[in-house]
C-alpha cells in the first residue's frame, strides 16, 4: 500500500497553507500521497488514515491540538507540529526542518518522544454523560456574566478543598505552559508524569495550584453554578455542566507520539518564548 502523510494547516492563514502546499509537492515527488484534512469538522475517518505514517500540522499549538482532537486513535502514527507563530511549546519544528524530519520518518530512522494523554469524564447522577481526551488541559469556565462557581476537589476519594473561583484547570505537564501558566500555575517539565489542579481567579488566598501524581484519582465537583458552566478540552470541544456534575480525570491508555524533540528544546523554548534570560 502506498504510504501517505496527513497534513493540516491553520485555517485562513496564507503562510500555513503555502507551507502545506510546499510539503505536499515534495511528498508527491517522493511518491508519498499527501492527505490534506484542513477545514474538516469532526473525527477523521479511519479509511483516510489507513496508509498514513505521520501527521503534520502547520500553524501553532492550537492547530496541532485541533489535529490531535480529530484523531479517534491518538497514537496510530507520530505527529509533528510546525511552528509558524510566535509562541509554541508543542510545535517545536521550524519550517526549514520539516523535510529533514519527514525524511527520517519515511526512512524509519527517527526518534519519537512520548507524552502522556489524559481522559476526563462528566458524571451526572452517577452516569457518564460526556468524555474526552486532552493533551494540555480540561478547563471548567463560567459565562462572563455569571457569578463565581463553587467547587469541591477530591483526591483519591477524600475531600481536599472547597473553592469559589471563575473556573478550574486540570492540566498535564505538557499544558503547564498553556492556560495553566496564565492562571498562575507552575512550569513543569513535559516529561514529568503529573496532573496540575489550578483554580482560576479563586476568591481565597489559600486556594493554590496543586501538583499530584498522574495516577491520582482527581474529582472536581461543581457544587454551584447558577448560570451553568462549560468543560473545554484543549480549547476545542465543549460540554455544558450542571450543578452537581463531577469531572473525573484519569491517565489515557494511549500516548502522544511526537516528532521533533520538543522536550529536549524545553529550556530553550522557555528562555526564548517567555524571555526568561
Amino acid at each position: 500500500m502506498k504510504q501517505s502523510v496527513m497534513l493540516m494547516a491553520k485555517r485562513q492563514d496564507d503562510e500555513a497553507r503555502q507551507a502545506l502546499a510546499d510539503v505536499a509537492k515534495w511528498l508527491k515527488k517522493r511518491s508519498i500521497a499527501p492527505v490534506d484534512v484542513t477545514g474538516g469538522e469532526g473525527q477523521i475517518g479511519q479509511s483516510q488514515l489507513r496508509s498514513v505514517v505521520a501527521g503534520v500540522s502547520f500553524g501553532g499549538d492550537g492547530t496541532f491540538l485541533s489535529m490531535v482532537d480529530r484523531l479517534s486513535k491518538k497514537d496510530q502514527f507520530p505527529l509533528m507540529g510546525v511552528n509558524l507563530g510566535t509562541l509554541g511549546f508543542i510545535t517545536s519544528v521550524g519550517r526549514s526542518e520539516v523535510r529533514p524530519e519527514l525524511t527520517k520518518v519515511l526512512e524509519g530512522s527517527f526518534q519519537e518522544e512520548k507524552r502522556s494523554l489524559f481522559s476526563a469524564s462528566i458524571l451526572r447522577k452517577q452516569k457518564s454523560v460526556h468524555s474526552g481526551v486532552f493533551v494540555n488541559d480540561a478547563v471548567v469556565v463560567k459565562d462572563a456574566s455569571a457569578p463565581l462557581l463553587r467547587f469541591e476537589l477530591r483526591i483519591d476519594g477524600s475531600l481536599l478543598t472547597r473553592v469559589r473561583a471563575d473556573g478550574f484547570i486540570i492540566s498535564s505537564a505538557t499544558g503547564s505552559t498553556a492556560y495553566a501558566l496564565s492562571a498562575g500555575g507552575p512550569l513543569v517539565h513535559p516529561g514529568t508524569d503529573v496532573i496540575l489542579l489550578i483554580p482560576i481567579c479563586a476568591h481565597s488566598l489559600s486556594s493554590r495550584p496543586i501538583v499530584v501524581p498522574s495516577t491520582t484519582k482527581a474529582e472536581l465537583v461543581l457544587v454551584e453554578g447558577k448560570k451553568g458552566a462549560t468543560l473545554v478540552f484543549d480549547g476545542q470541544r465543549k460540554f455544558s455542566l450542571d450543578a452537581g456534575d463531577i469531572v473525573t480525570t484519569n491517565p489515557s491508555k494511549s500516548t502522544l507520539r511526537l516528532i521533533g524533540g520538543a522536550s529536549r528544546q524545553w529550556s530553550e523554548a522557555l528562555r526564548n518564548k517567555l524571555k526568561m534570560a
